[in-house]
């Protein structure tokens, strides 16, 4: 093998480095991040600056190596293993979404159901106030104005982990039980007219 090449052994899934020189800053840093995972930030940067004048070597890499029999029958079952989890990891999303929507709904009056079914999106009234509340994760509810025109667009949301259905019932709860604490915690900026 040429001197400063580095390469992935796929039989014994190591790195192998050929005869590398002190010279041979671009390599030496790469192999030393291939095989162990890391390159120490004051070394490489020693390494480049004592080493200035080396070149460039490309790493190589062995050519793929022939699968047996046995060793595609593993693939393909991994494979199969992780396509029925994905399945699975989805339909449990799905059902979460449902339950999500079907709390939100059940916290909605009539009015509210109506405008959610039609555009994915409520008002809440507190007080003197009226609030959009749109399907969505982050800068989703708006104060509008006298002329129901949005004039104030707030973010302010759960963890992202949740559906959209729970973080809008969370916005809700938030502005008629505090809402001046929702007005603290959100970012706020002006609507453009």
């Amino acid at each position: 093998m040429p001197e400063g090449f580095a390469y992935y052994d796929s039989g014994t899934a190591s790195w192998e480095a050929g005869n590398l020189t002190t010279t041979d800053a671009p390599s030496t840093i790469w192999v030393t991040w291939a095989t162990a995972g890391t390159a120490n930030a004051d070394a490489t940067w020693t390494t480049w600056t004592d080493y200035a004048s080396a070149t460039y070597v490309p790493a190589t890499l062995n050519q793929p190596v022939e699968l047996t029999p046995e060793q595609l029958e593993e693939q393909e079952r991994r494979r199969e293993e992780r396509r029925q989890r994905d399945e699975e990891a989805q339909r449990e999303r799905e059902a979460a979404v449902a339950r999500a929507e079907e709390l939100l709904l059940a916290h909605l009056d009539e009015a509210q159901r109506e405008q959610y079914a039609r555009e994915q999106s409520f008002r809440l009234i507190k007080g003197d106030k009226t609030y959009l509340i749109r399907r969505g994760r982050a800068g989703n509810v708006y104060l509008l104005d006298e002329n129901g025109e949005q004039s104030i667009e707030y973010c302010a949301h759960v963890v992202d982990q949740i559906p959209d259905e729970d973080n809008l019932l969370a916005q809700k709860f938030m502005l008629e039980t505090d809402e001046a604490e929702f007005l603290r915690l959100a970012n706020a900026r002006r609507v453009a007219a």
